[in-house]
């Protein structure tokens, strides 16, 4: 490995007998701005840098894409948790599902709502 600083642009090193394609988009100027000040600061290429963000881009999206593709499959075979179970995960993060209203606010934030309520004018 070269000089790679990250595991996506170790991925972007040249494969011996690989001919990379080539793809032609258009970017705000301020995104191609910061692409090319990205560039310098590094003395990268403005492509490498391209596929470094793609690369860690795609690295990070698809597997949540994924994730979200085999969770809708489960729910359309009628796969769900029950109420006890998503209680149970609620009750980890301390969300309170017995709050008025039968929302899952946090209770924090529903004590800060309250605090944060102004008060009713008595008559």
């Amino acid at each position: 490995m070269t000089s790679a600083t990250t595991p996506a642009a170790a991925a972007l090193e040249p494969t011996p007998g690989t001919k990379d394609s080539q793809v032609s988009l258009r970017l705000p100027g301020e995104l191609k701005d910061r692409i090319e000040r990205y560039a310098q600061m590094t003395g990268r290429s403005k492509s490498f840098v391209a596929m470094e963000a793609l690369t860690e881009y795609l690295d990070w999206r698809l597997p949540q894409l994924q994730d979200l593709e085999q969770a809708i499959a489960a729910a359309d075979r009628g796969e769900f948790a029950t109420d006890a179970e998503v209680a149970t995960v609620f009750k980890r993060y301390g969300v309170d599902t017995d709050a008025a209203g039968g929302g899952a606010a946090p209770a924090t934030a529903r004590r800060s709502a309250k605090a944060a309520a102004p008060k009713p004018k008595r008559a």
